[in-house]
């Protein structure tokens, strides 16, 4: 260790033995165990993953490492190791920012919030900050769970805290998690914590571009005469999953890292379960293909003839009654009702 005060960036780990103090009232030679395998532990992974042992005190260590992926390794397989038989209820905290060493401790705010954060946890459990995150964001062997945003004593901003959940690890539950912190009440109002998220923002956008899809969409079908009745399935489809990408939009970190709660797993399926029945019902006997075909007769003239005509389920119907002319005219009388006859409709 410097023996004269340097400050540095640096990731801080604080270890713990989880009822250390009860368990030596109860059962010295056991805790005495513990904290061998505690110590001889850390001692050895720490150095093997880039970092300093600063201090123990008690049931208790404090680390530093100059990388938050060498921390967070580091943090990984000594919890691993701890809960192997015989096992030592050990809970991890970490934190990452700037620091000071001198002489033989190491001093700064982010000391003391690796240390709230540690508080929170429960044996088992690896917690970290949004800054250690950050870091290990490209680590694709670190599986994180995001356990909410807390208040701790003596630290002016709120904080969101993450646990590592590989396989074996423990991810406390809200209830588990007291320590010195506690979670924070939501910021602002409704409208303002969806803003942050950006779902109004991302919401119209979705719209503005299925408008926009949509109207080319049915461009096209009139373009190549394909059945209209595409559109319409378009339009119903581009709607009716908006409830599923407004979950997504507001759990969409959590879900990207593979944590979906039952609710999510029910309303998201479900959601496209009831847009295809409403789908399959509304269009089942629809005329999904062209709108014309082709059809030979022998015309008037006994020739073979061959036109392209619009399906009857295509064809536009048009109402029209004999009608008077305005003006009283022999020469147009004809009109109110040869028009009618003329186009065969009624």
């Amino acid at each position: 260790m410097p023996t004269s005060k340097k400050r540095k960036l640096a990731a801080i780990l604080f270890a713990d033995i989880v009822g250390y103090t009860a368990l030596m009232q109860t059962n010295e030679e056991l805790g005495s165990q513990m904290v061998q395998k505690f110590r001889t532990t850390l001692n050895e992974k720490v150095i093997q993953h880039q970092g300093q042992v600063i201090q123990y005190y008690g049931d208790g260590c404090l680390c530093t490492f100059d990388s938050a992926v060498d921390a967070m390794n580091c943090a990984k397989e000594v919890q691993q190791i701890f809960l192997a038989q015989p096992s030592v209820p050990v809970r991890i905290g970490l934190h990452s920012g700037d620091v000071y060493f001198e002489a033989d401790n190491v001093y700064g705010d982010s000391v003391n919030i690796a240390s709230r954060i540690e508080s929170l946890g429960v044996a088992g459990a690896v917690l970290f900050s949004k800054q250690i995150k950050r870091h290990i964001t490209n680590q694709k062997e670190f599986e994180v769970q995001s356990l909410g945003e807390f208040d701790f004593k003596n630290v002016n901003k709120t904080m969101e805290v993450f646990a590592l959940a590989n396989e074996g690890l423990v991810v406390p539950t809200k209830a588990q998690l007291k320590g010195k912190g506690k979670q924070a009440a939501p910021q602002g109002s409704f409208f303002q914590r969806i803003w942050k998220k950006k779902i109004p923002q991302i919401l119209v956008t979705y719209i503005l571009i299925a408008w926009l899809g949509l109207q080319l969409f049915d461009w096209a079908l009139w373009q190549f005469g394909i059945s209209p009745h595409w559109a319409q399935i378009f339009f119903i489809s581009v709607l009716g999953i908006i409830p599923s990408l407004l979950v997504y939009l507001n759990n969409k970190e959590r879900i990207h890292q593979g944590q979906w709660k039952w609710v999510e797993k029910i309303i998201i399926p479900t959601n496209f379960l009831i847009v295809g029945s409403v789908l399959f019902l509304m269009f089942r006997g629809a005329e999904l293909g062209a709108t014309t075909n082709s059809v030979t007769f022998i015309n008037s003239n006994g020739e073979e003839e061959t036109r392209t005509i619009v399906k009857q389920e295509f064809r536009k119907e048009v109402c029209l009654f004999p009608f008077d002319p305005m003006e009283v005219d022999s020469a147009e009388q004809w009109i109110g009702k040869g028009i009618p006859d003329f186009l065969d409709v009624t």
